[in-house]
């Protein structure tokens, strides 16, 4: 009888204990209470400074007489070191069979854009007054022009229209014949010296305008121009 007595002091015992927390020992619940205090998110915070719009692209009065249309750019707005003196026309391909107007309009992420920029169909669009420092040949820049040319195909060939070529030794030839450009000094001549693709300018490695692009024609064909609006003035 002994040991049924306790067994039975034992269960009633047990059953007059409070309830056990449901929670694990191992795992403290969180306290409702006492949450931590974050700073808010930048980008959620009242006293962030929304971001302004992009500084807009506008029309112009092209400075080459050729030039479909001309614009104020982003990247155009940079004046070149006093004294610079304007010696090459540095020849690029754009890479891409798509029009890159609408990239040359803006601050795009590479900081690229042209003085020039020639399309499959000889259309030449001014982007950056020639005055200006362009945005496409770093450390050549000060005393460059710049044209970048849509291509017809991609690699390996990069094809470059005839039209494009045609339009490129117009702009070469009048660039042969201004002396000046605002207030810098013009020293282009028709040579491959002063005619040069991008790969020439030893400021990086690179193969650009590409295979297809014909800088020797180029340059003999400005040479025809100018012999040919030479001999109508006299």
């Amino acid at each position: 009888m002994k040991p049924l007595f306790f067994w039975t002091l034992a269960i009633i015992f047990a059953s007059a204990q409070p309830a056990r927390s449901q929670t694990s020992a191992t795992q403290s619940p969180t306290p409702a209470a006492t949450a931590v205090s974050r700073p808010a998110s930048p980008q959620f915070s009242g006293s962030q400074p929304t971001a302004g719009p992009a500084p807009a692209a506008t029309p112009r009065k092209p400075v080459y007489p050729k030039a479909v249309r001309g614009w104020n750019v982003p990247l155009g707005q940079r004046d070149r070191k006093a004294g610079s003196v304007i010696n090459r026309f540095i020849i690029h391909h754009t890479t891409n069979t798509g029009d890159e107007s609408p990239y040359f309009m803006r601050n795009n992420e590479r900081s690229s854009c042209p003085t020039w920029y020639v399309t499959s169909n000889g259309e030449v669009i001014e982007f950056i007054d020639p005055v200006k420092r362009p945005s496409s040949t770093g450390a050549a820049n000060d005393y460059s022009v710049a044209v970048e040319t849509q291509n017809t195909s991609r690699a390996p060939l990069w094809g470059i229209s005839d039209e494009s070529h045609e339009a490129i030794a117009q702009i070469a030839a009048w660039l042969s014949m201004q002396s000046h450009l605002g207030p810098y000094k013009v020293d282009i001549k028709l040579d491959r010296t002063h005619i040069i693709g991008h790969n020439e300018a030893g400021v990086n490695k690179t193969v650009c305008p590409g295979p297809s692009m014909r800088l020797d024609w180029i340059v003999a064909r400005a040479k025809q121009i100018v012999a040919e609006q030479q001999a109508r003035s006299h």
